[in-house]
């Protein structure tokens, strides 16, 4: 079959999803077991000949029927083949394209998700039709006992072709309309949802507010707090007052010093007494107008 395949495509590209699967039911069919049998190679041989040599004179394919006119191997006597399909009634195709959003284009050339494809292929509830959805008929004397001629064949895989041309034509075989598929939106056409501007929601509210508090409240430091307190004295601070300018313990207050110490901000005018260390680069602040400005005091 891979070579039946080849010939079919008489490109380098890839078979059509649909016409690869109709091949396959070429190649095998399902007993009452539902179980999958090879079908006679020799007869489905002499068909895919009848169909190189250009056999096939005329072929047309309608809501679920098959015409073919297919001359015999010597090319004198023409047979007509008449092949008929069960419509396709078990659930919509429609809707489970719409529920998997699986565009038109996208269904015809087979471009969805294995899942979705094995409900397609499925044996029981699937879409192709197999061998007991099918009634044939050719004018042939060897189809007198209704066994499957190579005229059959011959008619079976010329419709492949014209699957593999236009795949929609698999639809049109299983009795479905083409018209509501092909109104099913593509991927681009889906409709978005619309977000109002104007509207503001709740949790945007709140961002908004947590982040003008964040701005208002700016926290300082302990070491950044007793220090303005030090620059801001001319002649130096002691424990007593920094105490009552910020309420901290003694036992703090001296630890924030030692710190305060080790990094070279302030350092001892006299015993208990603290002012800002030359080596501090830290000007003199205004405390009720926020604002810096230089002062010769240490």
């Amino acid at each position: 079959m891979k070579n039946i395949r080849k010939q079919i495509v008489k490109t380098s590209a890839k078979i059509n999803w649909w016409a690869d699967l109709w091949l396959d039911l070429l190649a095998h069919y399902n007993n009452p077991k539902k179980k999958m049998i090879s079908c006679p190679s020799k007869r489905r041989n002499r068909g895919f000949k009848l169909l190189i040599n250009g056999a096939v004179t005329y072929s047309s394919i309608k809501q679920g029927y098959i015409i073919a006119r297919v001359k015999s191997s010597d090319l004198k006597s023409t047979y007509r083949v008449d092949i008929k399909i069960k419509p396709f009634v078990l659930w919509n195709i429609i809707e489970a394209c719409k529920n998997s959003c699986i565009d038109y284009d996208s269904l015809l050339t087979g471009n969805f998700p294995k899942r979705i494809q094995n409900r397609f292929i499925d044996p029981v509830y699937g879409f192709m039709p197999f061998w007991n959805d099918i009634s044939y008929n050719c004018t042939c004397p060897d189809n007198e006992n209704g066994t499957l001629c190579k005229h059959i064949y011959a008619a079976m895989f010329k419709v492949a072709e014209k699957i593999h041309e236009k795949p929609e034509l698999i639809f049109i075989l299983r009795s479905i309309d083409i018209k509501p598929l092909k109104l099913i939106p593509t991927e681009n056409m889906r409709i978005k949802p619309i977000r109002k501007k104007n509207k503001k929601t709740k949790s945007t509210k709140k961002r908004k507010k947590k982040s003008k508090k964040q701005k208002k409240e700016y926290i300082k430091k302990p070491l950044d707090i007793v220090e303005d307190i030090i620059i801001n004295t001319t002649k130096g601070s002691r424990r007593k007052w920094i105490q009552k300018q910020t309420g901290y313990s003694y036992k703090k207050i001296d630890n924030i010093i030692y710190e305060l110490k080790k990094q070279n901000r302030i350092s001892n005018k006299s015993w208990g007494l603290f002012v800002r260390s030359k080596s501090n680069p830290k000007t003199h602040i205004n405390l009720n107008k926020n604002e810096y400005y230089k002062t010769n005091n240490a």
